[in-house]
């Protein structure tokens, strides 16, 4: 939907609600402000961050066509309020995207644009038709303070409820019928992490495998690493580190090639690679990962279009 149309449907959706009248979109979720994710109270935190994955989810776990979380929209009465994603806390969106590939498997793919309506700014996250649903939050905490693991939500009329066995059985059925032009699938194998303290270098190698199920080929172009604490690894803090530099040859005719060749998926096609990631780190990013040895681990890539594939996230204990 252009901006224009969804401009006007919004614009609609308010008007009924003014009038008195109940939206039941099953696609839409209206949100009167951002929530705030630089709450100081690490325990309020968990909550406003399940809160947000639970409704950004439960869109991409619905069947149809794409979902839209508003921000800036009263959901009873329909007024409209200045809510612009600055007001989230949040440096710039890559850092939303951090957050719902560290716990949402697997992540779910959004677009975030901001309208006009009646002098205020609104913000509406845009999540399309997924074909990798049921997506399910892996540590949800509930406003109580009661942790789910692995929640799958859904979205059923105005509200979100946790997903029944039909649910599931729905959204695997409704993935035929999404035909993406851009779809990879990301698998990696066997990684392996080293730490050179005395130069200050983190260095990852792997195998991994590109799937291309989409209709169009797909030319990678970017690529991150992020490593993150595992929840049973102790550790008193998150520790993230993100790695971009790497370098990559054929598993089959082992020819060496730098980041800056670009790698090209073929349609219903796979293409296997080594991969290592290396990055120059400082010292006290480098302590937590010698001191503690259970890692999360994940892969970004960037095809040539603009659209972003996230693996799912794999452990390994280090050393």
């Amino acid at each position: 939907m252009d901006q224009d149309s969804l401009t006007k449907l919004l614009a609609h959706a308010t008007v009924r609600l003014k009038n008195g009248e109940q939206v039941e979109e099953s696609k839409l979720e209206l949100k009167r402000q951002w929530p705030h994710f630089k709450s100081t109270s690490k325990d309020s935190l968990k909550v406003i961050q399940s809160e947000f994955l639970k409704d950004l989810v439960a869109l991409a776990n619905k069947p149809g066509p794409e979902g839209y979380l508003v921000f800036g929209i009263d959901g009873k009465t329909g007024e409209v309020f200045d809510s612009q994603f600055k007001q989230s806390g949040l440096k710039d969106i890559v850092e939303l995207r951090q957050l719902v590939v560290k716990y949402v498997d697997l992540p779910v793919d959004f677009e975030l644009i901001e309208l006009q309506m009646i002098g205020k700014t609104i913000s509406v996250l845009i999540v399309p038709p997924s074909v990798n649903k049921p997506h399910f939050i892996t540590h949800y905490v509930t406003s109580k303070g009661i942790q789910i693991d692995n929640f799958i939500p859904i979205r059923k009329t105005t509200a979100v409820f946790p997903a029944t066995r039909s649910d599931v059985e729905l959204m695997y059925y409704d993935r035929k019928n999404v035909e993406p032009e851009y779809a990879l699938n990301i698998f990696t194998y066997n990684p392996h992490i080293s730490v050179n303290g005395s130069q200050g270098v983190i260095s990852v190698d792997f195998q991994m495998v590109f799937e291309n199920y989409g209709r169009k080929p797909i030319v990678i172009v970017k690529s991150t690493m992020t490593i993150d604490a595992a929840p049973e690894a102790g550790i008193p803090r998150d520790v993230v580190l993100s790695l971009t530099r790497y370098s990559e040859h054929s598993v089959q005719d082992r020819e060496s090639f730098l980041s800056n060749r670009f790698l090209t998926v073929p349609s219903n096609q796979v293409a296997t690679l080594m991969v290592k990631y290396q990055d120059n780190i400082a010292d006290d990013q480098l302590r937590p990962i010698r001191e503690h040895g259970n890692f999360l681990f994940s892969i970004i890539v960037q095809d040539s279009h603009g659209n972003k594939y996230h693996s799912k996230k794999f452990t390994r204990v280090y050393p």
